[in-house]
């Protein structure tokens, strides 16, 4: 007699929780844990061969079959939930045993439908069961990480986009009326002034200018974050670029009696290729900084090269600062102390941007400084020397070009649906002795084009009928329809949004170039001759 047999029936349900005790008719009398729970009907007093599908071995289609089986059983349950159960047929007297467990097909179950008891002690289909499950549910969860993961980045690069245009939007809306305030101080101090009224428009210029600054600094900042500033480096002569960037710092200065020392001796002229307009903000700030906090004594420029690499350090005699003050310095919207915030103001941000700027040029930007001795800034860059440009003699200019020393030959038109601006524009355009017109819209903009082929136009960016890059393409459109040789038009595009996406778009359209607000007389006069 089979061991098996021998055990109690708790004993056989361990082992076999699917299994079946018939008696000598073919007669269910009891059955496994696994069927008692999992079946709709009772098996108990039903004939065993009408409850089962027997699958392994063929053949077996009566009790009288079943009881001559010898071998591996592998029987199908419809009435308990389609399991499947695997086992043997054992015989003792008058009683015969379905000693079976679970078979289960791990790839289309779940755990959440079994226990524990429904597997036999000594039946590795558990571990196997749990395994596969295991698995399927990793994979769940990694299509589900990977799912939330992408809703994530979406909604990212919503929001990031959502930023962008606010800080257009925004960058617009400032510039737009600070675009009035400096543009008309900027007139005014041509004209004839009392030294009182000299003096309430130098505050008037100098607090635009901060606001101006501000914003350049919190915009540089958002590209920054979004890895959106891109450099743009150019051919220059470095000491003459450190000199014109300082010279406005030497001259406020000496204003406030301070001595100012260029130790430039060492460096003769050295063009260098880098992206001069961030090295003029890194320089411009620490020069204005050290002006800022310097009482008394001196601030001191100098500049050294070894091999490839260039310092320029300002030195000044100011207050200094401690260890504490030193580790905070370049931290966004951070100040030395609470104090200095409150004695100098400032938003913080100027030495944030300026090391951004050094690192993303290749270098660093370190300080060093002695408490009630001054301090000492180095901006330590990669530059080295560019090569020699071969230039070629001067050919004669395209035909139909002007270069007049006046405003001779130049017909301009401003498009604008602001009426600050466009006044803006009508006082300086008559300070550099040229004729205009205007238009209140891009559509009207391009039909007073037509009627008379101005050669040069001031398109506004933003405006409610057509914006100007669409004005700008119909215009480029409509002079593709020219007879060879006539002039072709000379457009800038004038906007408050300064940023590298608007430049672009700009110059995409068929601009000649992108002029941001507010608007200098100078930077204007400098762009529309560059063009004749």
């Amino acid at each position: 007699m089979s061991p098996i047999l021998s055990l109690s029936p708790d004993e056989i349900s361990g082992l076999f929780p699917g299994y079946f005790r018939l008696n000598r008719e073919g007669m269910i009398e009891a059955v496994g844990p696994v069927l008692t729970r999992r079946t709709r009907d009772s098996f108990i007093g039903r004939p065993f061969m009408s409850c089962v599908e027997v699958t392994r071995p063929r053949g077996i289609s009566t009790f009288a079959d079943l009881q001559t089986c010898r071998g591996q059983l592998i029987i199908r349950c419809p009435d308990a939930a389609g399991i499947v159960l695997k086992g043997v047929v054992l015989q003792r007297d008058d009683t015969i045993y379905i000693c079976a467990g679970l078979s289960v097909d791990v790839s289309g179950q779940s755990s959440g439908s079994y226990r524990f008891e429904d597997f036999s002690m000594a039946d590795s289909t558990l571990e196997t069961f749990l395994a596969a499950d295991l698995r399927r549910n990793l994979l769940i969860e990694a299509q589900e990480l990977a799912t939330s993961l992408t809703e994530a980045r979406n909604r990212a690069e919503a929001a990031d986009k959502a930023k962008s245009r606010f800080l257009a939007d925004v960058s617009h809306e400032i510039r737009t009326p600070l675009n009035g305030i400096i543009g008309i101080a900027d007139v005014m101090a041509h004209g004839e002034l009392s030294s009182e009224q000299a003096g309430r428009l130098r505050l008037i210029r100098s607090s635009g200018r901060t606001l101006e600054r501000l914003l350049n600094d919190l915009l540089d900042l958002a590209k920054l974050e979004n890895n959106r500033l891109q450099l743009e480096p150019v051919r220059f002569d470095l000491i003459a670029e450190i000199r014109d960037t300082l010279g406005p710092v030497e001259a406020l200065a000496r204003v406030r009696g301070l001595d100012f020392i260029f130790n430039l001796e060492s460096m003769s002229q050295d063009h260098v290729v880098a992206d001069p307009i961030r090295l003029r903000q890194v320089l411009s700030n620490l020069g204005f900084n050290a002006v800022k906090f310097t009482q008394k004594g001196s601030i001191s420029v100098s500049v050294a090269r070894t091999g490839d690499k260039v310092e320029i350090s300002i030195t000044d005699t100011g207050p200094g600062l401690t260890d504490d003050a030193m580790s905070r310095l370049f931290g966004r919207f951070e100040q030395a102390d609470n104090d200095v915030s409150k004695r100098y103001g400032g938003s913080g941000l100027g030495l944030t941007l300026s090391r951004e700027f050094a690192r993303l040029m290749g270098g660093d930007l370190t300080v060093s400084s002695s408490l009630g001795k001054g301090s000492r800034f180095t901006v330590t860059l990669p530059l080295p020397p560019a090569p020699p440009v071969m230039t070629a003699p001067a050919s004669p200019p395209p035909r139909g070009t002007i270069r007049p020393t006046a405003g001779a030959g130049i017909r301009g038109l401003v498009v604008d649906d602001n009426p600050t601006n466009l006044e803006i524009l009508r006082v300086m355009f008559d300070a550099f002795g040229i004729e205009i017109d205007f238009a209140d819209g891009g559509r009207a903009g391009v039909e007073a084009w037509e009627k008379n082929r101005y050669n040069l136009i001031l398109m506004d960016l933003q405006m409610p009928d057509m914006n100007g890059l669409d004005a700008v393409r119909m215009v480029r459109r409509l002079e593709a329809g020219w007879e060879p040789g006539e002039e072709r038009t000379r457009i800038l595009m004038v906007s408050a949004d300064a940023t590298e996406e608007a430049i672009a778009e700009s110059l995409a359209a068929g601009a000649d170039g992108h002029l941001a607000k507010p608007l200098r007389p100078e930077s204007l006069f400098r762009a529309v001759w560059s063009l004749f």
